[in-house]
């Protein structure tokens, strides 16, 4: 059987990821920069371009730093897009997920995403987080983060959540961003 393609909601999804992480950042330094040093910093962050360690893309399309958390290791060693996350399995590092399906603007094209690509998309990201967070609240308590339904684990939980985010918000999902910001606190679960 031939190897899963990737769909471009999919690739937007994980590209979402590595675009929050690299947002917050920019956000951080306030309104201290312009539009074109934003732009500048964003494409840095994300391409390995200038004085960053390591590319947020690198690092999404190796399963590495804070995507680790999305992905998991088979038993022939392959690193796989947890299927809780992708809804399907056979998604893998270095087959489906790569630097080139990640940094280009398009699956055909061969232009690298921009700066301002990303400063534009930013208001979509932005709307999908507000729908999400008044979403997963439905599953957790806001104050301590604990279960409501002390009768499900947080995969169940994390597998309804999605089930409900798809329903509601076909085609407008940054799924994987939200789940990185839901595991990511010191009292959060450990996504298995």
């Amino acid at each position: 059987m031939p190897p899963k393609r990737l769909t471009q909601d999919q690739r937007n999804q994980l590209r979402d990821a590595a675009f929050f992480l690299a947002l917050q950042e920019v956000y951080t330094r306030g309104d201290s920069i312009s539009t074109d040093e934003q732009q500048a910093m964003l494409r840095n962050m994300l391409l390995g371009e200038g004085a960053v360690e390591v590319a947020l893309l690198h690092l999404l399309a190796t399963g590495q730093g804070a995507f680790s958390v999305l992905f998991e290791r088979t038993e022939a060693g392959q690193l796989q897009l947890k299927p809780l996350f992708a809804r399907v399995s056979g998604i893998f590092v270095g087959d489906q997920i790569t630097m080139k399906v990640l940094e280009r603007a398009t699956f055909k094209s061969s232009n690298l995403i921009t700066g301002r690509y990303i400063l534009d998309h930013d208001n979509a990201v932005a709307k999908s987080f507000r729908k999400f967070y008044s979403i997963i609240f439905n599953y957790i308590d806001k104050e301590t983060g604990a279960i409501k339904n002390s009768g499900k684990n947080w995969p169940e939980v994390i597998s309804d959540f999605l089930d409900e985010v798809h329903r509601l918000m076909t085609n407008e999902a940054t799924v994987a961003c939200c789940l990185l910001k839901i595991v990511e606190g010191p009292t959060s679960p450990q996504v298995t």
